[in-house]
Parts: structure tokens; sequence; C-alpha cells
């Protein structure tokens, strides 16, 4: 006996148009780990047919990967892992977005800027998931060093959700009112915060972009089926 997966493009499509709908048409997608395992290529080539024009990935292999098959210059490909030592020529050549977790990878990025490479990047703070980004006593040193953000042309200012799935959780507030707070100090930049789950919270979380990344298969990261507007998503898989 043979058992055969069934994955339909066309709901996580239709699934990334109504997150993308809620998100006041500001989703990016989030197809890290191979897509979450559905398929990394497949899945970004129906949803740029859709309107996505900007993917995150976990690693600089995935975009390496990914950059090769979208060679469009008008997708964006930002990498969660950041700035590694050793990886700057390969986000120069592929034009990859580095994510800047901390003060050493800022420090690396401002090197290689100072040598005439012209990139974007994105900044990454921790305000509470306590998982990547920059950390409290970092941020500390950013608010009273500023010219250290000066030399970068910034793409977003971001920071990760830790209960969205709890709509009540008064953490989510905290969360957001620190990165608008901490916004003030980069004038007119993009702020990305909203996941999946951070997307049901209402319009005032989405800001500049969301991430949707499990929510492209219809459920939260508990498996529950996702409901927008009255309307469920669609599970795009079936095994037979």
């Amino acid at each position: 006996m043979q058992a055969i997966l069934d994955i339909s493009l066309k709901d996580i499509k239709s699934n990334w148009v109504a997150l993308n709908n809620a998100s006041n048409g500001k989703a990016a997608a989030v197809i890290k780990a191979n897509s979450y395992g559905v398929g990394m290529i497949k899945v970004a080539k129906t949803l740029m047919k859709a309107g996505c024009n900007y993917f995150y990935v976990a690693n600089l292999n995935e975009g390496i990967q990914l950059r090769e098959e979208l060679k469009s210059k008008d997708i964006k490909i930002a990498i969660f892992e950041g700035f590694l030592k050793g990886s700057e020529q390969s986000y120069v050549k592929y034009k990859l977005t580095p994510i800047i977790n901390n003060l050493d990878q800022l420090i690396r990025l401002k090197k290689l800027i100072s040598q005439g490479c012209k990139i974007k990047a994105i900044l990454n703070i921790d305000t509470g998931m306590n998982r990547l980004g920059f950390s409290q006593s970092e941020i500390s040193l950013l608010l009273t060093n500023k010219e250290l953000l000066k030399f970068v042309e910034w793409d977003f200012v971001m920071s990760h959700l830790a209960n969205a799935h709890e709509m009540n959780n008064k953490e989510n507030i905290k969360q957001l009112d620190k990165i608008l707070q901490f916004s003030k100090i980069i004038p007119n930049i993009k702020l990305s915060l909203a996941n999946s789950g951070g997307i049901m919270l209402g319009s005032r979380f989405c800001l500049d972009q969301t991430r949707p990344g499990i929510g492209l298969y219809g459920i939260d990261n508990y498996g529950n089926n996702i409901e927008l507007n009255s309307k469920s998503l669609k599970f795009p898989l079936s095994l037979h």
C-alpha cells in the first residue's frame, strides 16, 4: 500500500490572499524550512502570481536556492538567521536581505557597507519573544548611540509576537508599544511585527508588513483552523 499526500497550491494561494486582505494588503510570506515541508519553490512561485513580493526563509542556503529560482529584482528575500560571519559576499551576490539580530552582525554589516557594497537590511529587536533579535541591553545601546544605525538603508525594523495566539494577552500590547517606541529613533522606518496570529489581533498590529507562515496552510501553531471575516481558511493537505 502506498500513501499519497495531495497538496493544493490553489488553497495555499487562497489563504495568502485572505491573510493579505486582513493585513491591509501588506502581507509577506514566511516559507522557511522548505515552506514547512510543503515545497518552498512551488509555494513561492504560486504566491508570486497572487501578488506576494517579499519572502522570509530560515537560512542562507534557502535564500540562495530561492533566489536562483526567483530572479526578478522586484522579489525580496530576507534571511532569519542573520548576517553570519563568512556569509557577507553571498548576500551581495544573490541580492538577499540580511536580518540583523545582534550588535556583532551590525558591525559586520557596517564593515561591508564601508567597502562600497550596497545592501538593504532588516533590524530585528527582541520585544519579548526571547529567540532572535537585539537584546534589551543592545537596544539600550542603540537608543543612546543612534549613529550606529545611520549608515544602513533599513527595509524594516521587525520583532516577533510571543503570545499572538492569546487574543487578550497584555504582552501583545506591550510588544507593540516597544517596537513603536523604538522606531522613533529611525525617521520614517517601516515596521513588521505580526505573524499569522498577529494578523488575527487586528489592523493596528499589521503595521507596514505582516509575516504569515503557518497560516498559509489555514491553521494556527496549535493546528486549529483559522477564521477570517467569518470564513475559514482552507487546509491544503489531504492524505490518501
